[in-house]
């Protein structure tokens, strides 16, 4: 291929990663770059060595302006390479799709709920993911109905409570069940013909950007506009040190009351220095409002408490219906409400306490473990 340019080794190295990864049980790859990373330019590469194959690649982009930079990187690819040979029809390059005469093919399609629905492919691009229409990304799964490949590349900056986030913390979770990398960063710092190029002008941009807009841009974080960068969540199996340090503490258990999305129990443990807590347990109460709760799900309640443990309930507001059904419960069934350690708390309507947490744990570095290996905590 005939390029004005040499790749780096790191970019020849996560392309072969991303075949590697056909054996593996996710079957999926990811690439968090920085903006500017080549992160569309080289996926284009990865989709016309596999078309040249003969495999079928939807390349799917958030909105329709993102259609015209991966439509120019498909030409000039194609025309700098002997793949300008093998292409079925040549009128293909105008338009937003190319077929080579192998059979492979590549389409370029703005993710919309229709266009996910019916197509077929062995793989898929997510370019952009962050940017992405929840409801057609979820369309999208029928499109490996007819192939033993089924291989799906997300690509994208990073962005807070999207489903790239998303897509990131259940691949994180994957690659540790898997003892597999699924997802391949670079930073600003690691890309030679950015950062060595230009550093002046990067450092300057660095300088007049918001602190969590570089985080996001150019290291790959994701944060939120005010700032809190959420690296303090470790999705790891404890390890030993950890456990001995809460072996001899205090269990802490809460409800938290939601009709809609679930109602459920989490328990978990400080460390002495409250540096560390980590979740030990969650159990899912089901869902529904008060007067459809059922003594399954009292049960459930009564009994973690039963044993010692201490519970706090959220009363006030929406929820002290909840604690007036529990309390009826109580009563029909004998359980001892002090006896079982169970105790309420007003219900933070505003959300001052909750923030003043969450300020507390990003301010004090204090670290929150969460091993969703565990059968307790598959939440």
């Amino acid at each position: 291929m005939n390029l004005p340019y040499i790749h780096e080794d790191w970019q020849i190295d996560t392309l072969e990663n991303l075949f590697r990864l056909f054996n593996s049980k996710a079957r999926e790859g990811v690439l968090i770059r920085s903006r500017g990373a080549s992160k569309s330019h080289d996926t284009m590469k990865w989709c016309l060595y596999m078309i040249y194959l003969g495999f079928e690649i939807i390349y799917f982009t958030a909105n329709a302006s993102q259609l015209e930079r991966p439509k120019i990187y498909m030409k000039d690819l194609i025309n700098r390479s002997f793949l300008k040979w093998c292409i079925h029809d040549k009128n293909d390059l105008q338009k937003e799709k190319v077929e080579f005469d192998g059979g492979g093919r590549l389409t370029l399609v703005n993710l919309t709920e229709n266009k996910a629905i019916s197509p077929r492919a062995d793989a898929i691009v997510f370019d952009e993911e962050r940017k992405a229409d929840p409801d057609a990304y979820n369309n999208t799964h029928g499109i490996f109905a007819d192939t033993d490949l089924g291989f799906t590349l997300h690509i994208s900056t990073p962005e807070k409570a999207t489903i790239f986030e998303d897509t990131c913390d259940d691949l994180r979770l994957e690659g540790i069940r898997d003892n597999e990398q699924y997802i391949f960063e670079r930073v600003i710092y690691d890309v030679s013909f950015l950062w060595d190029r230009r550093r002046a002008h990067y450092e300057r941009l660095k300088r007049k950007l918001p602190q969590w807009l570089w985080d996001q841009e150019f290291e790959c974080k994701f944060t939120l506009p005010h700032g809190a960068v959420f690296h303090n969540v470790k999705y790891v199996p404890y390890p030993d040190w950890l456990m001995n340090l809460i072996q001899n503490e205090h269990l802490c258990s809460g409800v938290d009351w939601n009709p809609v999305s679930g109602h459920w129990l989490v328990s978990g443990k400080w460390t002495p220095d409250l540096m560390n807590f980590v979740f030990l347990e969650a159990h899912d109460i089901g869902k529904g409002y008060a007067l459809n709760m059922n003594m399954d799900q009292f049960q459930i309640i009564a009994q973690h408490g039963s044993h010692g443990k201490h519970i706090t309930l959220e009363k006030g507001g929406i929820n002290a219906e909840y604690i007036i059904w529990y309390r009826k419960l109580q009563a029909k069934t004998g359980f001892n409400w002090s006896n079982q350690n169970i105790h309420t708390e007003e219900w933070d309507s505003q959300g001052v306490e909750k923030q003043k947490i969450v300020t507390n744990i990003i301010q004090n570095g204090i670290t929150m473990w969460c091993d969703k290996t565990r059968e307790d905590l598959a939440v």
